[in-house]
């Protein structure tokens, strides 16, 4: 288990430096028996040194590329295939340990992503006007796979780490979306605001 402090959503590409000993294992063990991790969020604490509270719910990673830097520091690319839960806590022994079960989502019937995407691109005009670096951002989501669908909005939402936890643990995508909505809202007007000088 690697305790972070974010919570990506099953889709996402995540960067890591890993440079702490017990981590260092860790990632060699599992590149070495081709195995993933479990990503959590900490609730109260430090990325580094342990001692941390930490959420239960998470999201199982895959080691997709790593390289060796000369201090013997690993830069990985993971990429995050499915939701877990933490069942029980192991002691952190070489490195933080858990007893987990995946959790599966059952297909959604159709769901309207249209409001989501518009308040995404609106998010992002805003966003550029306010000066924001948005690049050559996109939003672009294939309605006929609504789970993925959802997780792609929620990985490109401008929200924080314990909002994205609260995406994170809804119970199925039509919750997932209902929530995001609420929150592309609040960013919005928040945006809005910000570009009117409040």
């Amino acid at each position: 288990m690697f305790p972070l402090g974010s919570a990506p959503f099953p889709g996402a590409v995540i960067p890591l430096h890993i440079f702490e000993p017990r981590y260092l294992q860790m990632i060699d063990e599992c590149v070495e028996q081709d195995l993933g991790f479990g990503i959590v969020l900490i609730a109260r604490g430090s990325e580094s040194g342990g001692g941390e509270d930490r959420f239960d719910i998470g999201t199982h990673v895959v080691v997709e590329e790593m390289g060796r830097l000369p201090d013997d520091r690993r830069l990985i690319m993971c990429r995050a295939t499915h939701r877990l839960q933490v069942t029980e806590w192991l002691p952190d022994d070489p490195y933080p340990q858990a007893e987990t079960i995946d959790l599966l989502e059952p297909e959604p019937g159709e769901l309207d992503l249209g409001p989501a995407v518009k308040a995404m691109e609106r998010i992002v005009v805003i966003a550029s006007e306010l000066g924001y670096d948005v690049g050559d951002f996109s939003v672009e989501v294939n309605p006929r796979k609504p789970i993925n669908a959802v997780y792609k909005l929620a990985n490109m939402a401008p929200v924080g780490p314990f909002d994205a936890q609260r995406l994170l643990e809804a119970a199925d995508s039509a919750a997932r979306l209902e929530l995001l909505n609420e929150m592309l809202v609040e960013q919005e007007e928040l945006l809005r605001a910000r570009l009117a000088g409040g």
